[in-house]
């Protein structure tokens, strides 16, 4: 539901995600979750030119390990779309949606992680996914600063109605994804079905966190692992001498610095995953839902590592083999945010006691050169997660040269 909501942009590590917030102003009136999921689902506005009430399978890139994108034909116009499940609607970038010369019926100003943020809604959105096609309204607002995170353009996010309306059935081992009328969806006798429940605009599973039972907003547009709330973390017994660094986290309106911890253990299911990089956020109504109840969000770090069959319109998400339960996760060992330059990686957050603050970088320093490699828009930097002990040697285009020791510091 996008009413008295906007879309957030924040981050964990060099990644973002995108949830809903509490706005400024008067909204569209979209379908909550809640309508939408009563009684009998509501897939007004889908079409399937198919006999099996499903898109078929569409394969899909898993961007940086941690986004889901494949095309999407919007209004004659074939794209790349990235999908959101805690998105409350799905949404355009506004140059995109002017040069498609949609109609927009508000402009409106909302309050997103960062600051004030404005965005519109706009109708006649016509979107062909294999052989499904949606038409309907969506939102538009600037997703260049999203772009500029994720690396490449995004001229659609997929969320909202899609979720409440339809299965999403995702085949992260193969790389395909399927949108399924729930009418006709027959769950496998394989997957253990986990009951939802509904989290404001979203819907949320309940796991353990280290033996604590946690509701969870699910959300595939977080490209982390968790996010738990003060409503969860600041109960007795959670902190205690646990150990905390920092991270960022912000939106269109600028960032602001969260603390980040390590999990010991999460159970989903019949599942067991160790070892999970976390972030803990400060406020209870930026984790993405306007529901108190909720204890923070689950993202694609985690699930991801299932067959993932999510079912809104029945309240419940079907986890399926093939299950990694072995990969470690990844942990980054710097303490560095990094932004792509032609002249190298610029130094966008030091956490506090990283390796990175002890050797002495600063945000504005620009890495020319890793181990000897030059650095360039194209070249990644996974060097921050390599193995400790190791030792990095940096040099910065102001001509210093910093030896940098990777450790674990939270």
């Amino acid at each position: 539901m996008f009413i008295m909501r906007t879309l957030a942009y924040s981050w964990i590590s060099s990644a973002f995600l995108v949830s809903s917030l509490p706005a400024c102003g008067r909204a569209a009136e979209l379908p909550s979750a809640r309508q939408a999921s009563a009684g009998k689902p509501d897939n007004a506005g889908i079409r399937f030119n198919s006999r099996k009430r499903s898109s078929g399978w569409v394969k899909f890139d898993l961007y940086s390990k941690s986004r889901i994108m494949f095309p999407v034909v919007v209004n004659g116009r074939t794209v790349t779309a990235m999908l959101d499940s805690g998105a409350s609607s799905t949404v355009l970038d506004k140059s995109f949606s002017e040069g498609l010369g949609l109609t927009t019926v508000d402009h409106l100003i909302g309050e997103a992680v960062g600051g004030k943020t404005d965005y519109s809604t706009v109708k006649g959105v016509s979107l062909q996914l294999g052989r499904m096609r949606w038409n309907g309204e969506a939102v538009a607002i600037d997703l260049s600063f999203v772009s500029q995170r994720v690396g490449r353009p995004l001229p659609i996010l997929l969320g909202g109605e899609l979720f409440r309306k339809l299965v999403v059935d995702i085949d992260f081992a193969r790389h395909r994804i399927a949108f399924r009328d729930p009418a006709d969806f027959v769950a496998p006798a394989s997957a253990y079905s986990a009951p939802l429940t509904p989290a404001g605009d979203n819907q949320s599973i309940t796991v353990s966190v280290e033996g604590r039972p946690a509701n969870l907003v699910l959300d595939l547009g977080n490209p982390g692992n968790l996010i738990l709330s003060p409503h969860f973390w600041a109960r007795p017994g959670f902190m205690g001498t646990r150990k905390t660094s920092t991270g960022i986290s912000g939106g269109a309106g600028g960032t602001r610095e969260q603390r980040v911890t390590m999990v010991g253990l999460v159970t989903i299911g019949k599942s067991d995953f160790h070892e999970i990089p976390a972030q803990l956020w400060d406020v209870d109504s930026q984790v993405g839902t306007q529901d108190p109840s909720s204890d923070g969000n689950i993202g694609i770090g985690i699930l991801r590592r299932f067959h993932l069959i999510v079912d809104f319109p029945h309240h419940r998400v079907l986890l399926a083999p093939p299950i990694d339960h072995g990969t470690p996760f990844t942990i980054d060992h710097s303490g560095l945010r990094l932004k792509s330059s032609p002249a190298g990686k610029v130094v966008v957050y030091v956490a506090a006691a990283s390796p990175a603050a002890k050797a002495g970088l600063i945000p504005g320093d620009v890495i020319a050169s890793v181990n000897g490699v030059r650095q360039t828009l194209t070249t990644n930097d996974e060097w921050r997660f390599g193995p400790i002990p190791g030792r990095i040697k940096l040099h910065l285009l102001s001509g210093r040269d910093i030896v940098m020791e990777l450790a674990r510091y939270f």
